[in-house]
């Protein structure tokens, strides 16, 4: 097999062309400022937009489409369902009609027997006596008919209207002596209701002049019980008399020394003791002198305590008040110096600023500084 010789020239050539054309698809993907912000292929991207457009198209129209049908079909469906009802309709009205018209009841072969106006249709047995359909088999005149039914018939309601009359005139007369009878009832009622008054106002005064013999009777008997409890308190007081007089003068009630102590346990005898003697009671009073002192005396000294707390707490709150004073003309000094400062600093940014803009930053970039950048990708 031969070996064919590569000319270094030819290949050098080849790779700078390779590395120049390489350098220039960098440049137009490093200087396109949407691809190089998000990394993407955007051609790629709007084919693949363009294809999800057309496919939601295509889809669309396949929606619009089965719409269509699917409003046709129900179209369709209404319009042979409103037939459908139309020859219902159509075919129950000539099943109406037909049997109104030609299945009659009177068309049956039975309507004769079941005629509900058989009788009225049918002609009488006879119109009268010279009716020439009567015979003499037809049964139809026999003796003893009332043909005389019609005067009857007239003397008969006669007599029912004057029946009538009658009743009405007796009916008259029952309601008169009703009447009558209610006037009389009335006249006895009356008589009865005074008999009834006279009685009640005799036995009321009966009543009265028995209450008041009860009152008399009851007034009586309240004197005597007033004369009883009269008594009966004037004996309690000499009982209640002769008791003290007993408790005053009995050796058992009267306390004495001797019988005050108990020798054995050297107490005093509750069964015996009946108070307390002029000098305890003395005693008990000097006590209560003293305590009152007492208490008088750590009452002032109270009141001393709390004068000298509070001259304590009036010279801290002066201090306090001072320290404050003091406190806050220090802090408006020390705003002050900031304030100044402050003024200060600001003049001398306020200097350098103009500075910076008349003086340092006066020269203006031409077109040559702007395209030394992004002449190269690396």
């Amino acid at each position: 097999m031969y070996k064919v010789e590569i000319v270094p020239e030819a290949i050098q050539d080849q790779a700078i062309s390779r590395r120049r054309k390489m350098e220039e698809e960098r440049k137009k993907r490093f200087f396109n400022s949407k691809i190089r912000t998000m990394g993407i292929d955007v051609q790629k991207l709007e084919e693949q937009i363009k294809k999800k457009n057309e496919m939601k198209e295509i889809e669309k129209l396949r929606d619009k489409a089965f719409d269509n049908s699917l409003i046709q079909m129900g179209q369709v469906r209404e319009a042979m369902e409103q037939k459908r009802k139309q020859i219902y309709k159509m075919q129950c009205q000539d099943l109406d009609d037909y049997r109104k018209n030609q299945q009659k009841f009177e068309f049956r072969r039975e309507f004769d027997l079941n005629d509900p106006k058989r009788l009225y249709k049918d002609k009488p047995a006879r119109v009268g006596d010279d009716d020439p359909r009567k015979s003499v088999s037809g049964c139809q005149f026999f003796g003893g008919e009332d043909l005389t039914e019609k005067d009857r018939i007239k003397r008969q309601k006669e007599q029912m209207r004057v029946w009538a009359l009658e009743q009405m005139a007796e009916k008259a007369e029952r309601r008169r002596q009703e009447i009558e009878n209610d006037i009389n009832y009335e006249d006895y009622r009356l008589k009865c209701s005074a008999e009834c008054r006279k009685l009640q106002e005799e036995e009321k005064r009966i009543r009265d002049l028995q209450l008041s013999e009860n009152v008399e009777y009851n007034k009586r008997l309240a004197e005597l019980k007033r004369f009883k409890d009269y008594n009966y308190k004037i004996e309690d007081e000499k009982q209640n008399m002769r008791q003290i007089d007993y408790q005053l003068n009995s050796s058992k009630y009267i306390l004495k020394e001797e019988n005050k102590i108990n020798p054995y346990t050297n107490r005093l005898r509750m069964d015996s003791y009946k108070g307390m003697t002029p000098k305890e009671i003395q005693d008990i009073l000097d006590y209560q002198e003293y305590q009152r002192q007492e208490n008088h005396k750590k009452r002032e000294k109270e009141l001393e305590n709390e004068s000298k707390w509070y001259l304590r707490t009036t010279v801290n709150s002066l201090a306090n008040d001072l320290l404050c004073k003091e406190q806050e003309r220090q802090k408006r000094e020390l705003n002050k110096k900031i304030t100044e400062e402050n003024q200060k600093q600001a003049i001398a940014d306020k200097e350098r600023k103009e500075f910076y803009n008349k003086v340092l930053y006066t020269n203006v970039p031409t077109d040559a500084f702007y395209d030394q950048f992004n002449t190269s990708s690396r």
